[in-house]
Parts: structure tokens; C-alpha cells; sequence
């Protein structure tokens, strides 16, 4: 992880839902997508983190008129992206698939999971002591 700061391993390919919109009019988007997590996005800035699961259960408790923003339960955490990797490691791996929004200057810049990180350290550690550190982080997948 030395050397490696969050900005240099974003995903810019996530999935979002509005703040505003209803678990009615996100149901549409879960039918075509299987995303587990989504960035729910208010006036294009990220404002949390929702589990897919956390739209079905208000489906299936009919709260088909619920803002899909109120149903975030996490805190919002925005990651800064000169944060060097091995600072938030422990954070990222608690939850290998949940993503977390990455900011550069104040701006919304992608997301990171530890999924992300296992497959970037993999792909650009090429050296042989160095691929063997990286593999082992794939077994912790």
C-alpha cells in the first residue's frame, strides 16, 4: 500500500441513485442493475452511501413515496483522495463491497471499495516480492 494514495485507485464506473427520488421510481433502475451499493447523489455531490437491500426492504414495506435519501442508515464518510491508501485499509476492508465516495479539492471525484484496491495493487505490482504482498490480500476477499 506505500506510495499508493485513494486517488489513484478510483472507480469512475459506480452506480447512483438520487436523494429525491422515490423507492418507487428506483425500482426501475434495481431491475436492470445489480449493483449491492449504490452513491446516492443530491445536486451532484454525494450526501451516502444505501444498500441495495436497504431499497427492497422499503419496497417491501411499502414505502413506495420514501425518498430514497432518508433511507441511508451509515454516516456519511467522503474519503479524501490525497489520503494515502494504508491510512483507510482497515476502514475498506470491514466491508470489502461497500463503496465510498473519494473527493479531490472539494470536488466528488469517483469511489473506492476494497475490492478495488485488492484488483488495482494486483494489476500494477508486477514485481515478484512485491506480487506475493498483493495476493495475499486477495485471499482476505
Amino acid at each position: 500500500m506505500e506510495g499508493y494514495k485513494l486517488k489513484d485507485m478510483l472507480m469512475y464506473d459506480y452506480d447512483s441513485l438520487d436523494a429525491n427520488i422515490t423507492v418507487n421510481e428506483a425500482i426501475d433502475l434495481l431491475r436492470r442493475n445489480h449493483s449491492r451499493y449504490f452513491i446516492v447523489m443530491d445536486n451532484g455531490l454525494p450526501v451516502g452511501t444505501l444498500a441495495r437491500m436497504e431499497v427492497m426492504k422499503a419496497l417491501a414495506n411499502k414505502q413506495y413515496d420514501t425518498a430514497i435519501g432518508t433511507l441511508i442508515k451509515d454516516n456519511f464518510v467522503a474519503l479524501d483522495g490525497d489520503k494515502p491508501t494504508a491510512d483507510v485499509l482497515q476502514k475498506l476492508s470491514s466491508n470489502e463491497e461497500k463503496i465510498y465516495s473519494v473527493m479531490e479539492e472539494g470536488h466528488f471525484a469517483g469511489v473506492i471499495n476494497f475490492q478495488r484496491l485488492v484488483e488495482y495493487i494486483l494489476l500494477h505490482k508486477t514485481e515478484e516480492k512485491d506480487f506475493a504482498k498483493a495476493k495475499s490480500l486477495v485471499e482476505l476477499i
